[in-house]
């Protein structure tokens, strides 16, 4: 739970906070897996009283192709600069986490968590699939961070998401045999620093897509002139 990269995305009359937790457990673990309670901020100089609790986008679990438990969250949380305290730059960022196995508290120095230090120039999203599942639904997710802008990608079409999964060979194709519309569209979230979660759901209880054991999962968002593409392993009971 402690596994948490924390970055910042500032514009010009706000700055957009992401934190996101991607761990990996052993599968003994999954008749209590840990849960986070929640998570709340507040900068050097503040206490604890003052902190403010950022939106959860992402909360997920589930058991990969090794057979490990994949837990996922990700919060975000916008402050207006006029909201922040006028040295924040300088400052430092206390992250408190409460789940049911504890709470503690994680300080970053601000210098060290702009987003232009940890990803490529040319990165234009940062990507993060998942699965959520309930009752043999499976909800593929794809959080899409705007990190950079590239000219002349778009979607040539209705679709948003397209979702292959895969053992040996492919065994579903979710544009296949489908006929989208033919409209040009902004690839989302469009402004640096906003987020999108692109979804697409399976019942896998269905005969069609009764999927047993190691699966692999490639989300790609259609765009052209490159898709954006991530790949997430999972095991399917």
């Amino acid at each position: 739970m402690k596994n948490l990269m924390t970055f910042y995305i500032e514009s010009q009359d706000s700055v957009n906070f992401y934190f996101v937790m991607n761990s990996v457990l052993p599968l003994e673990l999954s008749k209590s897996v840990p849960k986070m309670e929640y998570l709340k901020v507040y900068f050097r100089g503040q206490n604890e009283d003052s902190a403010v609790y950022p939106q959860e986008i992402i909360n997920s679990s589930y058991k990969r192709t090794n057979q490990q438990i994949n837990l996922t969250y990700a919060y975000m949380k916008k402050f207006k600069k006029d909201e922040l305290p006028k040295d924040w730059k300088q400052s430092k960022i206390n992250i408190a986490l409460s789940s049911n196995y504890g709470k503690y508290t994680i300080v970053k120095s601000i210098d060290d968590i702009n987003y232009s230090d940890i990803f490529p120039e040319i990165q234009a999203l940062y990507l993060l699939p998942t699965i959520k599942i309930n009752n043999g639904l499976y909800n593929f997710q794809l959080l899409a961070i705007r990190l950079n802008t590239v000219q002349g990608s778009y979607l040539p079409t209705s679709e948003k998401l397209r979702l292959e999964i895969q053992n040996e060979k492919i065994l579903y194709n979710s544009s296949e045999g489908k006929n989208f519309m033919q409209m040009i569209s902004n690839v989302l979230p469009e402004e640096i620093g906003n987020y999108y979660v692109y979804q697409q759901s399976i019942n896998f209880t269905n005969e069609e897509t009764k999927f047993k054991g190691e699966c692999k999962a490639k989300l790609i968002i259609p765009a052209v002139p490159i898709n954006y593409v991530s790949m997430i392993d999972f095991w399917s009971d």
